[in-house]
């Protein structure tokens, strides 16, 4: 019965646009893209991402939802997000309605305050004296950063656990603690001092960036031609 429920809604939505879509006052109308972007994304590629759909048509008005990964997959699956911007990608738990692509892959660099990371000239072993600033232990990212540390045998106090980037920042840049951050979030503090980088050499640890949207294509042709430039051309800039 639920399966069944949720098929039908999704056939309704879809109807709905169409129907929109083909009623001649929203010709004059500026279509809405309905984003869905999850916590851990930076706000430098959502800045981005909005860049390019404003030079497809400058007109286009953009609706930006966050959440975790199962909120932003549930409002896509029943057309209520049109594009979703992940760390993962959940297209394969969607069925074949539905496609993503790799957008991109981020360098994560360990960063502090200049204080901090005055306390931490031998890294990564002066990590176990620090506290750390980290991702929830189910993202991608975190669980590199473990490997990471388990690898090199360092046993570390987490502090905090959060899957909101910008947080994280205004943590960091408070003196909280040492976090892993992405090389595009922290770009501003590193060049202007705020924050330090404790290592010279690339960690190897990356934030994959997923695109994830519908197969079909939109109704509205506006609509149609950003998502599908976004799917095939567009790539982020770090």
């Amino acid at each position: 019965g639920r399966i069944a429920f949720d098929y039908c809604e999704r056939i309704f939505s879809q109807g709905a646009e169409l129907v929109a879509a083909l009623r001649p006052e929203q010709a004059q109308r500026a279509a809405i893209l309905r984003l869905g972007v999850a916590g851990p994304i930076s706000r430098h590629v959502v800045l981005q991402l909005l860049e390019h759909a404003h030079k497809i048509d400058r007109r286009v008005r953009i609706s930006i939802l966050g959440g975790p990964f199962d909120n932003l997959r549930e409002q896509l699956e029943k057309h209520r997000l049109d594009f979703v911007v992940s760390t993962t990608d959940f297209s394969s738990q969607m069925g074949v309605e539905f496609t993503s692509r790799l957008a991109g892959a981020i360098p994560i660099c360990f960063v502090a305050i200049p204080r901090l990371k005055a306390r931490a000239a031998r890294f990564p072993a002066d990590l176990s004296e620090l506290p750390l600033l980290l991702m929830a232990p189910e993202n991608p990212v975190r669980k590199d950063v473990d490997l990471f540390l388990c690898r090199h045998k360092i046993s570390v106090s987490v502090a905090t656990e959060i899957e909101d980037s910008e947080l994280i920042r205004f943590l960091t840049l408070r003196g909280q603690g040492v976090a892993t951050m992405d090389a595009l979030t922290v770009r501003d503090d590193l060049k202007l001092g705020r924050l330090k980088k404790l290592h010279r050499k690339d960690i190897g640890i990356r934030q994959n960036v997923w695109f994830v949207c519908g197969r079909h294509p939109k109704p509205n042709p506006v609509l149609r031609r950003i998502i599908q430039s976004l799917m095939e051309r567009f790539s982020i800039k770090v």
